[in-house]
């Protein structure tokens, strides 16, 4: 169950607490509590969607984008004297 329909199910049960209320104050209170459990879950569901987004983009950059091999003692970098190197054309490139 994510997260934001975890909200959405507190907000339901407020919302039944307030209808069974038979106090104001109780009711109101309810009634709050349901607005804001609401509100957190309508957040989740833009968070959801947005890392959903943003994992599909980063997943179709890293298909579109050839995989380079980096020269290890530079950190992760590409090195200055040593280019990447093509996996679809391993042999070193002159230059």
């Amino acid at each position: 169950m994510a997260e934001s329909d975890q909200f959405a199910a507190h907000a339901a049960r407020f919302r039944a607490e307030a209808v069974e209320a038979t106090l104001d104050n109780v009711r109101d209170r309810c009634l709050r509590a349901a607005d804001a459990w609401d509100k957190r879950a309508h957040t989740s569901r833009q968070t959801e969607a947005s890392r959903a987004t943003r994992e599909a983009a980063t997943a179709a950059a890293r298909v579109a984008a050839p995989a380079v091999a980096l020269h290890p003692a530079a950190g992760g970098e590409e090195h200055p004297r040593h280019p990447p190197v093509d996996p679809a054309n391993p042999e070193p490139r002159s230059e």
